[in-house]
């Protein structure tokens, strides 16, 4: 039998810290796909957001246990702020920004973040306008794309015209 019986399975994973109870649910397939398993486990958390599947609410507050070991105030903007910084998973900071945006605090200084970071934030901040950031995107990689076939057409050409006209070089035959 690959599982265990309901009665050990439900009655262990109500004593079990969030890493603890992912670990139990992940030594087989039969384990990690129990979506009730999951579904009540996420039932004992306070903070409930809608957006949010089970996994992720799971995943939320093990963030936010993490987070409250840090020195500042829980909650101020101070502590938001060293979250933003210490988040480096790309899943990590969707799930936080999704929360940030439930409590209304998106405005950050993201100048320390390394430049992949800093976009995920920057695109988890403006998720409600992603088809304006992809527009933006794309019409600034075209104009640096032809910024530099325009750059590099010039450039051959003044090589080009400078080599040709050079006269120890009138010798040389085309091949």
């Amino acid at each position: 039998m690959k599982s265990f019986t309901y009665e050990v399975d439900r009655g262990t994973s109500s004593f079990l810290n969030i890493k603890d109870f992912i670990y139990l649910r992940s030594t087989c397939r039969v384990h990690y796909d129990d979506s009730e398993a999951w579904e009540i486990k996420s039932l004992t958390f306070p903070i409930n957001i809608a957006t949010l599947n089970t996994k992720k609410k799971l995943g939320l507050h093990y963030l936010l246990a993490l987070g409250c070991k840090f020195k500042e105030t829980t909650g101020s903007v101070i502590w938001f702020k060293k979250i933003v910084n210490w988040l480096q998973y790309n899943v990590s900071i969707k799930i936080m920004s999704i929360f940030m945006y439930q409590q209304r605090v998106m405005d950050f200084d993201l100048s320390e973040l390394c430049l992949r970071r800093r976009f995920v934030w920057q695109r988890q901040f403006h998720c409600k306008n992603t088809r304006l950031l992809k527009v933006c995107i794309g019409k600034r990689k075209r104009n640096l794309e032809d910024e530099y076939k325009l750059e590099y057409s010039s450039k051959k050409r003044l090589w080009e015209n400078s080599f040709l006209n050079y006269p120890d070089f009138e010798h040389i035959e085309a091949y």
